[in-house]
């Protein structure tokens, strides 16, 4: 985070000890802002990373649970004193992050601040984190709510045995895709702590990409988008987790069937990386590519659609729904193989998502 993004707000009902904080400060915070308790609402708040709040003698304990309770603890807030000590350990208790010491120490005060906005960027992530899947989480829950307040009506008698079925099979799938979406936070937290543990056996790779396509083909179909699978003529045993590589192909033909138009062509390729490849130097292993005819994917987002909460800015990605979390789950699987996953693509030319895992031994 750049200064010139670092917004620090100074409260204090004395405008002359604002102003006091103020030029300590402006020189190495320009968007440096002073107000009053009184002036401090949600769209103060908005633009702001960082409340200093000057104690003195007049600031009373209503008036600093009111701004705690609305930062809603967003926003870190810093305590300050002005004039004789006072207890600043009562402040913190009451909601405070952390405190400057006085007398005024520009490097003290600048690391103390620098942890803060440290802390705001967290919290700010954290939110929406929240937010994100908040939203993607209601998608689903709404549909399933609605189709089943239908099917509780047992006396409906304009509901069809033809259109109920209909209606089971979309709760279904929403069921599965709130399930996906849970399942998938729950593998980025326990890959960002490092405690994802694989169950590595050995098994041959065409049941499975069968299962896949198998699981898959009625949710193409659906858009008249044509599926193949092409292996090697020698059957390929790999080694790894059956179920969570399961996991990393469904997330690539997901997003394959997301973003590619009706009509469509996509495949699952199989083959030994050729010698010119980077992974020559590891020749025991397989190179999957899940390839597409979609809207593509600019060069200078290759590498950031792997972080997570990451999406492309293209237009036609936030169109469809979508956390920004799959594809960062799938790279970390994927490397705790041991392996490599990346794209080569180009906007409006489709996508080729490619992979590497150990053969057996």
């Amino acid at each position: 985070m750049q200064s010139q993004w670092k917004t620090v707000f100074v409260v204090n009902d004395d405008e002359s000890q604002r102003e006091h904080i103020l030029s300590l400060l402006r020189g190495k915070y320009p968007t440096i802002q002073g107000c009053s308790f009184s002036e401090i609402d949600e769209n103060r708040l908005w633009k702001c990373s960082v409340l200093v709040v000057i104690i003195d003698r007049r600031t009373n304990e209503t008036q600093f649970t009111q701004l705690v309770t609305l930062a809603r603890r967003e926003i870190p807030i810093v305590v300050t004193q002005s004039g004789s000590p006072l207890d600043l350990a009562k402040w913190v208790a009451l909601g405070a992050d952390d405190y400057l010491p006085d007398p005024f120490d520009l490097e003290i005060w600048a690391f103390r601040l620098e942890a803060c906005f440290e802390k705001a960027q967290l919290k700010g992530g954290l939110t929406e984190y929240i937010r994100i899947v908040s939203s993607e989480l209601s998608n689903p829950l709404v549909s399933i709510r609605g189709y089943l307040e239908v099917l509780r009506r047992k006396f409906d008698f304009t509901v069809t045995d033809e259109q109920r079925q209909e209606f089971f099979t979309i709760i279904h799938r929403n069921t599965i895709r709130a399930s996906r979406i849970l399942q998938n936070v729950r593998d980025m937290t326990m890959l960002e702590n490092r405690l994802m543990q694989l169950v590595f056996t050995s098994f041959p790779l065409e049941p499975l990409c069968n299962e896949i396509l198998d699981r898959y083909r009625e949710q193409f179909s659906t858009k008249g988008q044509s599926l193949a699978l092409s292996l090697p003529e020698k059957p390929i045993n790999i080694e790894g987790d059956r179920i969570r590589l399961d996991c990393v192909l469904g997330v690539l033909l997901e997003n394959a069937n997301q973003y590619t138009p009706i009509g469509g062509h996509i495949s699952i390729v199989a083959e030994h990386p050729n010698p010119l490849q980077p992974e020559r130097k590891s020749p025991d292993i397989v190179r999957i590519t899940v390839q597409d005819t979609g809207i593509g994917i600019a060069a200078e987002e290759h590498d950031l659609i792997f972080e997570a909460f990451k999406r492309s800015t293209d237009t036609r990605v936030w169109e469809q729904a979508g956390t920004g979390i799959n594809l960062f789950v799938a790279k970390g699987i994927i490397e705790l193989h041991g392996g490599r996953i990346w794209v080569e693509s180009a906007l409006n030319e489709g996508s080729r998502f490619h992979f590497t895992i150990p053969l057996s031994r």
